[in-house]
């Protein structure tokens, strides 16, 4: 078995929910684990993207949010996303994914993702996310290396940014140069 056919063996095999993306965001191959958690043929997912397979207000965020900071930073960690069955069923989920960039170039080349489903707990704290972002104050996160992972609307509608253009930067781009010390 040659190493590409064994990659692409062990990758349908896992028993993690996971899909492989092209540079587009075109589903490329799922596991066996996804396609019948969600009830697709593996035919059935060639030229689909995860928002297509989303509920409406996932397929935003991922759009939106998820992959502005995707392309940045290179990964995502436990982002809420609520995936759809074939059966029409929604499965809250957790997403994790990473990008392989090519070597030399530093292009995109593939992106897997990983997701976990989840509980009541998580939907509880995705419906604190969604209050976040609709805040009528101008409120952001930031992770640990000072990048905007989390804005709510109002800050972007005063600063007059859209979510793409800020998720993954840092908070000391949008800051006043004698403020950042």
């Amino acid at each position: 078995m040659s190493s590409e056919n064994r990659y692409q063996w062990l990758f349908r095999k896992s028993p993690a929910l996971s899909v492989s993306l092209d540079q587009d965001g075109l589903i490329l191959d799922a596991s066996d684990a996804w396609l019948t958690r969600f009830g697709y043929g593996r035919d059935e997912l060639a030229a689909l993207r995860p928002q297509d397979l989303s509920s409406p207000e996932s397929a935003r965020r991922i759009v939106e949010d998820y992959m502005p900071l995707l392309r940045r930073v290179g990964c995502l960690t436990d982002v809420p996303i609520d995936l759809v069955t074939k059966a029409g069923e929604t499965v809250a989920c957790l997403a994790n994914a990473v990008v392989e960039w090519e070597e030399d170039s530093g292009d995109y080349v593939l992106t897997v993702a990983v997701y976990t489903e989840i509980g009541a707990e998580a939907r509880i704290e995705q419906h604190y996310r969604d209050l976040y972002r609709d805040t009528p104050a101008m409120l952001h996160t930031v992770d640990s290396e000072g990048r905007i992972v989390y804005v709510s609307d109002r800050w972007l509608t005063k600063l007059g940014y859209r979510r793409e253009e800020v998720i993954g930067r840092n908070i000391a781009d949008f800051m006043a140069a004698d403020s950042v010390e």
